[in-house]
């Protein structure tokens, strides 16, 4: 048996839902109204029933909303932040602690240099250099 197309499986559901359109059609004509029979029960149950007693909701209250929540904590800020913010209400002060950084850090690369230009030659010949002493006895 081979197995049926898509166009045959499109027709089958298309006939289905067809079907099903016109049964529930046919049969809600044919329904009567429900309010209708609702009320046509309560006056038949009103009528010749046991009395009913009256049935009152109750009066609704009305409910003030809760508070809102209160309000999230601010986020903890880094170390970088307060510095930024000192930054900007400080800003001659933060000038005059970025130059003295700037200076410290040039002499200290400035005392290097030196120091390398100022270390002692080697012989080229490589001679071992010779200590003389006295020794007293």
């Amino acid at each position: 048996m081979p197995l049926p197309l898509s166009e045959d499986i499109q027709e089958y559901l298309e006939s289905i839902e067809d079907y099903v359109y016109v049964s529930f059609s046919s049969a809600r004509a044919e329904m009567p109204n429900i309010q209708e029979a609702l009320n046509r029960l309560w006056a038949d149950v009103s009528r010749f029933g046991p009395a009913i007693p009256e049935i009152r909701l109750p009066v609704l209250i009305e409910v003030p909303p809760p508070p809102p929540p209160p309000p999230s904590p601010p986020p903890s800020s880094s170390i970088l932040d307060h510095v930024t913010d000192w930054a900007s209400e400080n800003p001659w002060n933060a000038s005059s602690v970025v130059g003295i950084g700037l200076l410290v850090g040039y002499n200290a690369y400035r005392a290097r240099a030196q120091a390398r230009l100022h270390k002692r030659p080697h012989t080229t010949n490589h001679e071992r250099r010779q200590v003389v002493g006295m020794v007293g006895f």
